[in-house]
């Protein structure tokens, strides 16, 4: 069973890197940033990767920033790639917690 669990966290590992990597694509960086900066944005998904909802739930401290973090979300409208086992993405991607960073 310690190859299931392997298994599954290659998957979930893959399906956060595709999610991130589409969101960093459509984002743009303010000036000046801080690299310490983090932002939680609460998400929900349908089956087909298109988002549904995107919320901050726990903000940076820095508007520009966690804004700019929303509107990249927002420009994807829907997340390429993610075929996946539909109990994978019930447990883990209907609805999960993005964090955010500049790196």
């Amino acid at each position: 069973q310690g190859i299931d669990k392997d298994l599954l966290r290659s998957d979930i590992e893959k399906y956060s890197y595709l999610i991130k990597r589409q969101i960093r694509e459509n984002w743009k960086r303010p000036k000046n940033l801080n690299q310490s900066l983090t932002t939680e944005i609460q998400i929900n998904l349908v089956p087909t990767g298109e988002i549904l909802s995107a919320a901050i739930i726990k903000g940076s401290g820095n508007d520009a920033f966690d804004e700019s973090a929303m509107s990249a979300i927002l420009k994807v409208k829907s997340f390429e790639g993610l075929a996946m086992q539909m109990q994978l993405f019930d447990k883990h991607f209907r609805e999960f917690t993005l964090v955010f960073s500049p790196e």
